[in-house]
């Protein structure tokens, strides 16, 4: 929006000061054409590393995974995009090895994925329960929000991330749980209990 770039700045909620930062120094790199400058743009990220005493969704899972209790959310679904360490890394060594034009990169996962997605992945792979507090059975909604980048910009210099948002987050929280010694999945509850996400019993990383 225009007014974070207003100059005296309006007066600003907590959650513009971030943003309004990001937008101001984006302006100043892109007046300097003359420097490779390059703003690599985050919209989800995980790591083993993540602290789980944050309020983000993924830090509740992680929380519920180490504690070994159930994920409580409501069933609302959306489209997020993770990536870990490893397209960071990737894609800032890219970026360091081309002559990368001064511009705006997001760092995005090779595909990103729905909530249902997510928590039934994690369901199979590392034994996560997830209750929904509205008594929902599942995770539903065909026209889920999408909190997601569509800027090509770093794949346009040829940067491909090697594992989707499914991928990422299977294996950075499978590498928690064993930084944690807590590999085991949880024992599962009783069907008859239809708060507890119902998921399919063969794996699968689709």
């Amino acid at each position: 929006p225009n007014y974070l770039l207003e100059t005296p700045p309006v007066l600003l909620s907590l959650a513009d000061l971030y943003p309004r930062a990001k937008l101001v120094a984006e302006t100043r790199h892109r007046k300097r054409p003359d420097l490779h400058i390059a703003d690599i743009r985050l919209f989800g990220y995980i790591s083993r590393f993540l602290d789980p005493s944050g309020g983000s969704l993924m830090a509740g899972i992680a929380r519920a995974l180490i504690n070994r209790t159930p994920f409580s959310t409501d069933s609302k679904n959306f489209v997020r995009d993770y990536i870990g360490p490893r397209e960071l890394s990737d894609l800032i060594k890219h970026l360091l090895n081309i002559d990368t034009p001064n511009g705006i990169y997001d760092a995005v996962s090779a595909a990103p994925a729905t909530n249902s997605d997510l928590l039934e992945s994690l369901a199979r792979h590392v034994g996560l329960e997830t209750r929904l507090t509205d008594g929902a059975e599942t995770v539903a909604g065909q026209q889920a929000p999408q909190f997601i980048s569509f800027h090509e910009t770093a794949r346009s210099l040829g940067y491909t991330a090697q594992r989707s948002s499914v991928e990422t987050v299977i294996e950075e929280f499978s590498a928690m749980l064993r930084d944690n010694g807590k590999e085991a999945p949880f024992p599962q509850q009783s069907e008859q209990d239809p708060t507890v996400l119902k998921v399919p019993s063969q794996p699968s990383m689709t």
